[in-house]
């Protein structure tokens, strides 16, 4: 555990490009997980975040591309973009319902991704939010959203998106369907 005086912050890339690291814990006495502190920790499969963080920054676990397991606590009401950039095998994840904005690129490249819970609070899904998440096939989106950004969902090429009726989520998924004309011949 490297967890002796860090104090309430672990710094901007303090793990960066550390591949011998594959569990982590982060203990109770740090608050905000700095930008890039585990990016392209390759080795990265498991990591518990201690219930007294309220902030996970930019990049945070950007390209940790064996990460499978996280449990983002209750308490975190950010999630910076590219979060989980490139985390492949991560599988689910559970966004705490403090959270209000889904930024760019915070789960872009998540291939594994299969299981996702969108809060009620969430008003707004950022460009490429989603994209290639290709095992994503179901997403219910709140009525609390009131924008989706165009490309948020790109590469999800077996989602179904759900929302209600006369929503964004509705309006939004109903957008991206291509309904071509059928050719017609001359004879």
């Amino acid at each position: 555990l490297l967890s002796r005086g860090l104090g309430d912050v672990y710094k901007r890339q303090a793990f960066k490009y550390c591949t011998s690291i594959d569990n982590f814990v982060i203990p109770n006495s740090v608050t905000t997980i700095g930008e890039n502190i585990f990016g392209h920790c390759s080795s990265l499969k498991n990591i518990i975040i201690s219930d007294s963080i309220t902030d996970i920054s930019y990049g945070t676990f950007s390209d940790c591309t064996n990460l499978e397991n996280i449990a983002i606590p209750d308490g975190v009401t950010n999630i910076g973009e590219y979060a989980f950039y490139g985390c492949e095998n991560l599988k689910n994840i559970n966004i705490p319902n403090g959270v209000k904005s889904i930024k760019e690129s915070t789960f872009n490249g998540c291939k594994s991704l299969i299981n996702i819970t969108i809060p009620e609070k969430v008003t707004n899904i950022g460009d490429y939010a989603f994209t290639d998440c290709e095992s994503l096939v179901s997403l219910v989106i709140p009525n609390s959203v009131t924008s989706i950004l165009e490309s948020a969902f790109d590469g999800c090429k077996n989602l179904t998106i759900m929302g209600y009726k006369n929503s964004v989520a509705e309006n939004y998924a109903l957008s991206l369907i291509h309904i071509s004309e059928p050719t017609r011949q001359e004879a």
